[in-house]
């Protein structure tokens, strides 16, 4: 089957009124089509409507001035989906490209094409028949055989998983657990692998609202080291690349399939994947944030973070709690929460990818005891992505750019400003920043009212005030001086903050200049 995606667009004043539209060469093989705009956008995900006189899906009217890229996810008559990404263009009428599409005819060839099938009216049966099976599904014991599959599979029909990595300690040292709690690692056998690919596929399809939450296991594959006990091991840093984890969870976010991440690592590496800062906690602290240092166990988290974390918690529809041993961590109620409402029916609950156990096990809707990596790879290819780039997302080349910002770094609707981040600017770290809470030695004189002495260097007090040394695309950061001290700024602030995305900006110029 050949299907067209494009645009067409008309002007309107100082701005562009547009359409897209997908045109099917058997539209009976096409079940909807839904689509994804930019963030600016307030309503940014969407059904394309069957246009029976026009023979094809169409969106209604946009306008607006700015072109991106807008994926389609097409959901085919087969089950399967396919992700295509069309970029809009207001330089003709119509813009457009054509794609083959394969796909395997499950209907009579004479079936009605004037109106298509839709799985929008077949989505609340499965996801209500989903809910009730959760809730007649207790939270499990590791002495049931469906422990170690999750409560999806109460009926016993999947094999039991095996030791891939034996151990008789606890997953970290710094923390206990139950009694039958190792840091032995299991793999799933790969018929099991591909059932549970397949279930994570379909909730997935049916959450409403998805969140990630993320340990440092995600990034074992990056290079990065671990507290937890476990095979993996890694001496990278600022300097690590994004696996195939982040790449697909950057993937998901773009089609409107994960919404947020709530992030324990420091690494960045979510964002030059291309997952979009503002949809990012890093509830722990960044490498890349000068406002949001690495928070030590006796710091404090971020003002802001720990309520978004809470919100989360009781808003999130499906978790996928990746790479974390689940050991206690305050934050950890992203997980449980929403594990416990499934119990009741209200949510579809917790999915638990991870080579290890967790405390947590016997809320899971689905277990899975394989790499992330490998569990994504399948996801994604029951998705139809198969050519997904595993290069880091390409940032802004500018170094100066217009940013609906004020002076303050606040988002604004009735300003804008320059962020000049080009090396030499003159730059200040915003207010609401957490340099003193996080605990950094290094950074302890910023903000602070005393001389602060680290290392044998006494420093006075600092404002936060600083300029930027030099931009490195090999770590996708800035090279930020504040008050005597390098700090690192991610690439990806400049591309986040030209769409309005974060509510704050973490630096602004000294002295920004207004946008005439």
């Amino acid at each position: 089957m050949e299907v067209t995606i494009g645009n067409t667009c008309s002007e309107a004043g100082g701005s562009y009124q547009w359409q897209i539209f997908l045109r099917a060469s058997d539209p009976s093989l096409v079940r909807s089509v839904g689509y994804v705009l930019h963030p600016t956008f307030a309503e940014r995900r969407g059904q394309l409507a069957w246009n029976s006189g026009a023979g094809e899906f169409s969106s209604g009217y946009f306008s607006g001035w700015g072109t991106f890229a807008v994926p389609m996810t097409i959901a085919l008559s087969d089950g399967r989906s396919v992700v295509l990404n069309h970029t809009l263009s207001f330089d003709a009428a119509e813009t457009s490209s054509t794609h083959a599409i394969e796909c395997v005819r499950e209907r009579p060839m004479d079936i009605d094409t004037s109106a298509p099938h839709n799985p929008e009216n077949d989505l609340p049966a499965e996801r209500t028949k989903v809910l009730a099976l959760l809730k007649r599904a207790p939270k499990a014991s590791p002495q049931t055989e469906t422990f170690m599959a999750g409560r999806l599979f109460q009926d016993g029909s999947v094999e039991q998983p095996r030791v891939a990595w034996k151990s008789h300690e606890k997953p970290r040292a710094d923390h206990g657990g139950p009694e039958w709690l190792t840091a032995t690692e299991y793999r799933d056998a790969p018929d099991t692998a591909a059932l549970k690919a397949s279930a994570l596929g379909n909730l997935l399809r049916l959450s409403k609202h998805t969140v990630v939450y993320s340990g440092a296991g995600i990034s074992v594959a990056a290079g990065i080291g671990q507290a937890a006990r476990g095979s993996g091991t890694g001496n990278l840093g600022v300097d690590a690349q994004p696996t195939y984890t982040h790449y697909a969870l950057g993937r998901l976010a773009a089609i409107g399939m994960v919404h947020e991440w709530i992030q324990q690592n420091h690494d960045g590496l979510p964002q030059k994947a291309g997952f979009p800062q503002e949809s990012i906690n890093e509830i722990h602290g960044s490498w890349f944030d000068p406002s949001n240092p690495v928070v030590l166990y006796s710091g404090q988290l971020k003002g802001d973070c720990f309520p978004w974390m809470r919100r989360a918690a009781g808003k999130a529809d499906l978790v996928l709690v990746l790479g974390t041993s689940l050991s206690g961590l305050n934050a950890d109620q992203v997980a449980v929460k929403p594990a416990e409402r499934s119990i009741n029916g209200e949510s579809l609950g917790t999915v638990i990818i991870n080579l290890q156990q967790t405390p947590h096990d016997g809320l899971a809707t689905l277990r899975v005891f394989d790499k992330s990596d490998t569990v994504f790879e399948r996801v994604l290819r029951g998705f139809g992505v198969t050519d997904l780039p595993m290069q880091p997302f390409l940032f802004s080349p500018a170094n100066r750019v217009p940013v609906p910002y004020d002076a303050r770094g606040k988002r604004s609707d009735t300003v804008k400003t320059w962020l000049d981040l080009s090396p030499g600017a003159a730059v200040r770290i915003t207010e609401g920043h957490n340099i003193q809470g996080a605990g950094q030695p290094a950074y302890l004189h910023i903000g602070a009212k005393a001389p602060v002495t680290h290392r044998g260097v006494t420093r006075p007090p600092g404002k936060g005030f600083g300029k930027v040394v030099s931009r490195d695309d090999t770590l996708c950061a800035f090279n930020v001086q504040i008050d005597g001290v390098v700090m690192l700024l991610g690439t990806w602030w400049l591309d986040a903050a030209q769409r309005g995305g974060p509510a704050t900006l973490p630096v602004v110029n000294v002295a920004p200049e207004l946008l005439s």
